[in-house]
């Protein structure tokens, strides 16, 4: 991570999310990881990915 602060991704007011996530957590560890993203489903599907649940794991 490179200069990365918490309120890029989470919310510092709140949220009904868990995670307190600015966004749906499937879509957050994308903006980060726009190359894995395409590699995940070109070379295998991963399950968790697959099913959208990244947060399973992370």
């Amino acid at each position: 991570f490179s200069r990365i602060e918490c309120i890029q991704c989470h919310d510092a007011h709140g949220t009904n999310n868990p995670v307190m996530s600015q966004t749906r957590l499937t879509e957050l560890c994308y903006t980060c990881h726009k190359k894995e993203e395409k590699e995940y489903f070109k070379t295998y599907i991963h399950t968790p990915v697959n099913k959208k649940q990244c947060g399973s794991c992370h």
